[in-house]
Parts: C-alpha cells; sequence; structure tokens
C-alpha cells in the first residue's frame, strides 16, 4: 500500500502526494506519518500565517517567521498552492515571492 491509498483523503481536498511511487518504503512511511500526526496541516498554518504578517517574502526569509528550515517551507508552500492558499508573484534574487490568498 502507498502514501496515494492511506491518504487519498488528503489527495481529494487537493492536497498533492508528498511522496512518488518510486519512493523507498521509508519515505512512504514518514509521508503517512507526517500527515497522519498533523505535522503537516500545522506546517501549513504557520507558514501561511507567516505570508498573511509577511507577504512577498522568499521560502528562505520566512525561516525565522515559522521556525521552520527552508526545505519544509518549500514543501508547504506546494501545499498552500494546491489549495489555493498561496500564489507565488515575481522574483527577489533568484526567489519566488510568496503571497498568501
Amino acid at each position: 500500500m502507498s502514501i496515494y491509498d492511506r491518504n487519498a483523503g488528503d489527495r481529494l481536498r487537493g492536497l498533492p502526494p508528498i511522496v512518488h511511487r518510486s519512493d523507498p518504503g521509508t519515505s512512504h512511511r514518514s509521508a503517512a506519518q507526517i500527515t497522519a500526526s498533523g505535522t503537516r496541516r500545522t506546517h501549513m498554518e504557520l507558514v501561511y500565517q507567516a505570508l498573511k504578517a509577511h507577504p512577498g517574502t522568499t521560502a528562505r526569509e520566512l525561516m525565522p517567521y515559522t521556525g521552520l528550515a527552508e526545505y519544509p517551507i518549500r514543501r508547504r508552500l506546494s501545499d498552500l498552492i494546491a489549495s489555493q492558499r498561496a500564489s507565488r508573484d515575481g522574483e527577489r534574487e533568484g526567489n519566488s515571492c510568496w503571497f498568501a490568498l
């Protein structure tokens, strides 16, 4: 069973899968755990609130406002785009600028 089967509810709510079918089993277990534990949603909300307070920031600039590293912020920005809660508009120093919707 893959993350696609276990977390079909998230996929149906517009969130993209966070692993690929070809990823190792450890990635599928980690993805299932981050979703089932609520960590994924909690991080999404942290990033969303930071975007509302600081529109036009880059993923790296969001780090001190969320307490998250750049990599998980980028992952949750993808989730926010999929759920139509964020958009990318413009660039600064080669990095995308993000806005809450």
